[in-house]
Parts: C-alpha cells; structure tokens; sequence
C-alpha cells in the first residue's frame, strides 16, 4: 500500500508544471534535465567521419609475376623476330603502303627510332638493363610491373640478337626497322615495347607519388611500420614491394 502510494507521488511529481529553470527532485531541471538523466553521451555525441580505408594494391607472389615477365619476355621477342624476318623477305624489294603506315626494310645502325650512336655501347646498355631486372625481379610482387619489366627487357632482348646475328656482325649488327608512319622515324616491334613498357613504369611512379603526397600523417606512419612478425606461408605481406 505504501509502495503504491509512493509511485503515484513520483507519477503526479513528474506530471507536474514547473517553472522554467527550477529543479526536480533528483537533480534534473522542468526544462528538460530529467531526458538528459535518463540520456547516455553515445546517444547525443556526433558519430566520428570513418577515416577512409587506402586502396589496396594488387599483388601476386613473386614467383606469378615472374612467370608473367618470363612470359612477356618470350612472346615479344619472338613477335619481334617474326616480323622482321617477314620485313627482310616480303617488304625488302617493294615496300607496302596500307595509307596510315607503310612496311618497308631500314637497317639501323644505331639506338631505337634510328636514333644514331654506337651499337657496341647500346648492346653493353642492353646487357646492364637485363641483369638489373633479372636481380630485382625475385622482390616484385605486382603484375603490372611484371608486364612493364617483360615489355622493356623483350624489346631490348629483340635489338640485342639482331646486333648479335646480322651484318655486319657483332657487336655491330644492323637492326632491323620496319614500321613508317611517315611523321615518325622508323622503327620495329621491339621499339615500341621498350616505349610502352617504360611509359608504365613512369605512370606507375606518378601514381605512387601521388598517393604518398596525398595519405595523411596517420597512413604515412602506419604504412612505415613493419610488421612485427612473418606472415603465414602462403601469404604475401603486404608491405613487400
């Protein structure tokens, strides 16, 4: 009987018009002290921007990306050979017009697009570029890499037999170009990988550069930070390069 009585008193106290800016009993205010009673801070405090997560890059084992390159490699060489064994046997005595490009037979002495130079540093820089890839090859975990690195060494393996294996002979060997624009100097399968694949690796470093100028403090150190133990076999960490 008391209790009931007790919980009508509260019922008609809380019921009941206060002035503004007196207090109830129990510490809360008419206008509105007792809501932020019974209120937590997680249900008034502004939620916090979600930070957004970087982009993650996308890796292969090392062993992937280095078949990838092995694979590249091989194929531009061979579409490189092929083409110029077709423009020394079919376009050498009658050069062929199809209007935005004409084949024809040019023998360069020097470096790619006929730039002029000596061939025996040109093999020597050929040589030097192959060993470097090779060396870092065993580290690169990114295909796109794999493919710029198969495309530059491929060209490069294609100009390097032909200064092996035609006339004049070694180290002086004439390469062979093929493909006139008619605005462009002339050049040949293995030329225009060489270009491609270093137009990659120059987009590639534009993009990491402009994600590290980009990424806030908080990215920066957390990206420095090495991880503390080895990942499970079979996975890549991802702050291999």
């Amino acid at each position: 009987m008391c209790a009931s009585a007790h919980a009508r008193g509260e019922l008609r106290e809380w019921g009941r018009v206060r002035p503004h800016g007196e207090r109830l009993a129990g510490g809360g205010s008419a206008d509105g002290g007792a809501f932020a009673r019974y209120s937590s801070p997680s249900m008034n405090a502004q939620p916090d921007a979600v930070p957004r997560a970087p982009l993650r890059r996308r890796v292969w084992p090392p062993r992937r990306v280095a078949r990838l390159f092995a694979i590249v490699t091989l194929v531009w060489v061979a579409l490189d050979q092929l083409t110029k064994l077709a423009a020394v046997r079919v376009f050498a005595g009658d050069p062929v017009d199809l209007g935005f490009v004409r084949l024809v037979d040019v023998r360069n002495e020097g470096a790619a697009f006929g730039i002029p130079g000596f061939p025996g540093m040109f093999l020597a820089v050929t040589i030097v570029v192959v060993t470097l890839v090779l060396r870092a090859l065993p580290q690169i975990d990114r295909p796109v890499l794999g493919l710029a690195y198969g495309l530059v060494v491929g060209g490069a393996l294609g100009n390097g037999l032909d200064r092996i294996f035609r006339s004049p002979g070694f180290p002086s060997g004439a390469v062979v170009d093929f493909i006139d624009l008619g605005w462009f100097p002339v050049f040949n399968v293995a030329d225009s990988g060489i270009t491609v694949g270093a137009a990659l690796l120059v987009l590639l470093l534009t993009q990491v550069e402009r994600s590290q100028g980009s990424e806030t403090p908080e990215q920066a150190e957390q990206r420095s930070v090495r991880p503390a133990t080895q990942p499970p076999r079979g996975e890549r960490s991802p702050w291999r390069t």
